[in-house]
Formats: C-alpha cells, structure tokens, sequence
C-alpha cells in the first residue's frame, strides 16, 4: 500500500519476501540463553510544557546549538537515563529511516558530552578537551566510529571490557627497572613522579636519580655519597595537608599521649628533641652543608608542586616528605629562587605537568596523550594556591645564618 509515496510493507508479506524458512520467536530464544532476558523500561515526562511540545514535536535548541525536534531529544535523554539507571554497555535502537538513525546516534555524542561534562562529575573538561579524548581512544584502538556516527568498541578496547580486571578499581603500581652503569640493579613498581637527581632507596643503599625513561619503564641511577640510608625503601602514599600540619602541632606540644608504648615514647622524644634543635618552630629553611631543607609542613600535593616549582628554575628540587630537598645550591640562592617565584605570582600548574617525566599513575593513564595526562595530573596532583601559599611563608621566616 502507499502512503504519501511512501511504500508500507510487512515481512509477512510472502510474495514480497518469500516463506519463512525457521522462525525463533523472542520467548525461546531467551530460554536457549541465545538471548538475554530484557525489561520494559518507560520514560516519563511529568512536565505540562514539556509534554505538550512532544505531542507537538516542536522544534527546540540545546545548549551547544543543535536543533532537533522535542520528541528526539526526549528519546535520547531516555536513552542516557537507562544507560545510567542500568548500566548498560551495548544498545541497538530502532528508527524509521536511516537518516534518523544517523542523527540520532550524533545528537547522542553530544548529548553525552553534556551528561558527562556540562552537566555531569568531570564539569571541568571543556567540549575541546573531551573531543581530544575520544580520538586519544580511537588512536589507542579502544573505540571506532562506524560509519553511521555510532562509537564502537575497538580491537583492544573488546579485549580489555571483557577482561575481569576491567571493574578492578585499585592500581598496580608500574614495575620500573633500576639500572646502574651496565648492571641492572633490580625493580621497583613507582606510584609517585621519581625527578631527576632526586635521591631513592634501593638494595640498603641511597642512589642519585640520573635519567628516567618512562617509555621503557627504566631508571638510571648512580651511588650517591649522602649519609647513612634508612633501613626502609618503598614510596609512601600520598600525604594530606591536614596530616603534616597535625605532626607540626604534636612536635610544638610537650604532652606525651597515653596510648603510646616505650618504643613510641622514645621515637617521640627523639623527634622534638631534634625538633627543638633546629628551631623548626620558627625556622623553615635549614641549611645543611651543600643541601638545603624546606620545611613546609603541607601535604604532598603542595611539596610536589613547589618542587617542580624550583626545579623549573634549574634548582636541584625533590620532595622527600617531610622536607624539600635542594642539593649542591646556598641556602642564599634558594631565598633568591623562591623570591622570583613569589613575584611572578601563581605557577601554570599545566607547564609544571609537562616536565613531570612519569605522570602516568592510574590504572588507565597510558592510553592518555601527554597532553591530557599533563592537564589531569596538574588538576589532580598539584595545588597552585598552596604551593604560592608555601612560598610566601617560607619567604616570611626563612633562616638563620
């Protein structure tokens, strides 16, 4: 039959398409477990206006400038509710002509976008950025474009969504191989940025970082003639501000808490003792024959930032924790370093990122470009305000000669 030059037609129709040869209705195939069992899932639309412009089919405008009919846009925001709701991971939508398909599927990238960013947990990543990401995935063979607009999983991305430790949530820390001279010293799986001549504990030794190749995950190293190394190696994990500042407050108070045990009390004492010493009360810079020590009393997001901070100005800079470590400079020509960053005001913590060798720290990171992984670990690992904040205090007590 026609309709407006449009011809209707039904698969029934056996002298069109011809007699069925097998049929396999819905009910059976799920009960082969050829099919997964589905659900009816109706979306409501509880406003007046709303409805009206549906039943309407009215033309409306989203923000990012794209016009579409209202009954389309109410389908895909939907659909996006239901992909959330139920998590789910693959979707096959059903659509008169193939054009509508098309326009669908592109309106719903953007739509995502705005589920995601605009509107959504990542509000900081701009339209640009998350463009960047997608053909970040699609160079990395997680994600394809099928010629209808539609992303795809890729070659590798099938792989790794079907693979159990997708859902893991934790990170197994990259195994870095130390290599000094032409032997190779061992491995160390690195969470935390390792600078160039920084110093690291490995095999009871203390060692200069000479090159770092994140590529091929080596570390170049040679013997440092620094004092004696503690009995420990390994990174700690990340320090908040609230717990350097709290060690700051037990170290100024005399009392002793009651829950300690003798080996406690003692470690304790020692650390004010020594405290006391250096006049770490008042004093922030400490200089130690040809080492400098800032002691900031932040948490390591500051340390870190600070630290490329000065090394960006060709200081020897590493954090070590509790203090920044400054080697082979006067305590005089840190003073003049860190009053040049208190002039030029707050860093660009993105600038900082980019000279970070190893920033790739998350289970995913590596299918990052080095220019997203330098933007997230700028908004994740460093802190611009507390490090200028760090800087202006540093200048304000500095140390005695």
């Amino acid at each position: 039959m026609r309709r407006n030059e449009v011809v209707d037609s039904c698969v029934d129709n056996t002298a069109m398409f011809g007699e069925v040869l097998y049929a396999l209705p819905f009910g059976k195939a799920i009960e082969k477990k050829l099919l997964t069992d589905y659900r009816v899932v109706i979306i409501g639309v509880d406003d007046p206006t709303i409805a009206l412009w549906i039943a309407n089919r009215e033309l409306v405008t989203t923000g990012t400038g794209i016009e579409t009919d209202s009954e389309s846009l109410a389908a895909q925001i939907g659909l996006l509710k239901a992909i959330k709701d139920y998590d789910l991971k693959r979707i096959i939508s059903f659509h008169s002509r193939v054009n509508r398909a098309e326009t669908f599927t592109t309106d719903t990238a953007v739509q995502s976008f705005n589920v995601l960013c605009k509107n959504g947990p990542f509000p900081f990543v701009g339209q640009q950025m998350f463009g960047e990401f997608l053909r970040s995935l699609g160079d990395q063979r997680l994600i394809m474009q099928a010629s209808d607009g539609l992303l795809l999983h890729g070659q590798l991305g099938e792989r790794l969504v079907n693979h159990y430790s997708f859902y893991t949530v934790f990170v197994t820390p990259e195994e870095y191989r130390l290599v000094s001279g032409d032997q190779t010293l061992g491995t160390l799986p690195i969470d935390r940025p390792v600078a160039v001549d920084s110093l690291l504990i490995f095999g009871g030794r203390r060692w200069l970082v000479v090159e770092v190749d994140s590529a091929k995950k080596v570390i170049v190293l040679k013997p440092s003639k620094g004092g004696v190394p503690p009995k420990f190696g390994g990174q700690a994990g990340w320090i908040h501000d609230r717990i350097r500042q709290e060690m700051f407050a037990v170290y100024m108070e005399k009392n002793v808490p009651v829950f300690l045990d003798t080996q406690a009390k003692g470690l304790l004492a020692e650390a004010r003792e020594n405290f006391n010493r250096f006049d770490l009360a008042k004093i922030r810079i400490l200089p130690q024959g040809s080492t400098t020590y800032l002691f900031c009393w932040m948490g390591d997001r500051v340390m870190d930032t600070l630290a490329a901070m000065l090394r960006a100005k060709g200081m020897k800079a590493a954090n070590e924790g509790i203090a920044i470590v400054v080697t082979n400079v006067s305590p005089d020509e840190v003073q003049k370093c860190l009053c040049a960053l208190q002039k030029e005001g707050l860093p660009d913590v993105y600038e900082l990122a980019r000279s970070v060798v190893n920033k790739a720290t998350e289970k995913y990171d590596l299918f990052l470009t080095d220019e997203l992984l330098s933007a997230d670990y700028a908004a994740s690992k460093l802190d611009a305000e507390g490090a200028f904040k760090a800087v202006k205090e540093l200048m304000a007590n500095g140390y005695e000669n």
